[in-house]
């Protein structure tokens, strides 16, 4: 029986995109011949369809390994490829992880700070037009006030010239019945 890579990492329990991404990298970067992950097959291999300890299914696949050219050196370097590769992944990961951070919770952050910024502009805009309507409103008032003493101060001058008129005209008219009289 074949075992996954999510056997040999026993990864069952892990995330599984995070599995399938790490799996996929591991695949296209596989080495030939037999390596680690060949290796760690045979050892799962034994241990579940043998029973085996690991003490002795690690020795009985490094046994057999070994006829095939296998070397300790060569397992380690094996595993050191493997762990170059995810730790490559785990750097570009990274990189995208910082990107869609910045994307999505930065710039919406900037995005909101800027909307509450607006917001208090707006808010002081508002109560600056309410304090000038107000203000605008008790001219209004008092306007309505001051035309009406006008009208009422206009039209006792009108009165008053009007009074004083009419006695200078009498004045003349008498004076000239006077003097049309007597002279």
């Amino acid at each position: 029986m074949s075992y996954t890579l999510e056997d040999i990492f026993n990864a069952s329990a892990l995330d599984s995109k995070s599995v399938e991404f790490l799996n996929n990298a591991l695949k296209a970067n596989t080495l030939q011949g037999f390596d680690y992950l060949k290796f760690k097959q045979s050892v799962i291999t034994l241990q579940l369809s043998m029973g085996m300890s690991e003490e002795s299914a690690v020795r009985s696949t490094f046994a057999t390994a070994s006829t095939l050219g296998v070397t300790k050196e060569k397992l380690v370097e094996s595993i050191q490829h493997y762990v170059q590769i995810l730790h490559k992944e785990k750097i570009e990961f990274d990189a995208a992880h910082s990107k869609q951070k910045d994307i999505k919770i930065n710039h919406k952050q900037s995005e909101t700070n800027f909307l509450q910024e607006k917001i208090l502009s707006h808010k002081a805009q508002i109560a600056e037009l309410e304090k000038q309507i107000k203000e605008f409103q008790a001219k209004i008032d008092n306007a309505d006030k001051e035309i009406e003493e006008a009208r009422q101060k206009i039209q006792e001058t009108k009165v008053r010239f009007e009074e004083t008129y009419t006695h200078y005209e009498k004045v003349l008219k008498d004076d000239n019945d006077t003097f049309n009289k007597y002279l």
